[in-house]
């Protein structure tokens, strides 16, 4: 499985075309931005467990750290839609380092 890196909104945008059960990992610290590069792997990936693992060293190589599993994005993102209804890149981002930060979802106000 060659995975490719992503920006962090292109996934975010796109959280239900990926299984649930796989895992996001992402370049650089907290808050992550728009344009951070990500890429998905399968689930049990885990941080120097299996040095010689390939979806491990593609992840070395990429400087990625996991972040979180894909569930819990397509969580995130699902909650956001619950609470409003045309949301930006912006909107996703915050909804997505607001869970990073607290591990809970965002709670917005509506604009109505």
């Amino acid at each position: 499985m060659n995975n490719q890196l992503l920006s962090l909104i292109h996934i975010l945008k796109n959280t239900n075309n990926f299984e649930w059960d796989t895992t996001l990992w992402c370049q650089g610290k907290k808050p992550f931005a728009i344009y951070t590069l990500c890429s998905v792997f399968r689930y049990g990936l885990v941080e120097g467990e299996n040095p010689q693992d390939p979806q491990y060293i593609q992840a070395q190589e990429n400087n990625l750290k996991y972040a979180l599993n894909m569930a819990a994005a397509q969580d995130i993102v699902s909650n956001l839609k619950q609470q409003k209804q045309n949301i930006t890149d912006d909107d996703l981002l915050n909804a997505f380092n607001f869970y990073m930060e607290n591990d809970a979802f965002i709670d917005i106000k509506l604009d109505i």
